[in-house]
């Protein structure tokens, strides 16, 4: 017998001019204040999860989700970006 995974895939993409309710509301939902500057934004199936801030790591994340590991991989590939 084979399992068919059907766990939707994870994107992290830089944040654009599109996503800025999308970071918003990121914020709003983890009490934190809102990212500045550069970004990335981890969605799965089109949602986002979690959003880090490139410069300085910070990272806003859904906790209604289990964001958690989202949250340390976006983090992950930020801190590979500012050591390029």
């Amino acid at each position: 017998m084979h399992l068919i995974d059907t766990t939707p895939p994870l994107t992290i993409r830089p944040a654009g001019s599109d996503d800025i309710a999308r970071l918003r509301r990121l914020a709003v939902l983890d009490s934190q204040p809102e990212l500045s500057g550069p970004a990335l934004i981890a969605a799965i199936a089109d949602e986002p999860w979690a959003a880090v801030e490139v410069a300085s790591g910070r990272t806003v994340a859904d906790p209604f989700r289990a964001s958690a590991g989202v949250a340390g991989l976006i983090r992950a590939h930020a801190e590979s970006l500012r050591h390029a």
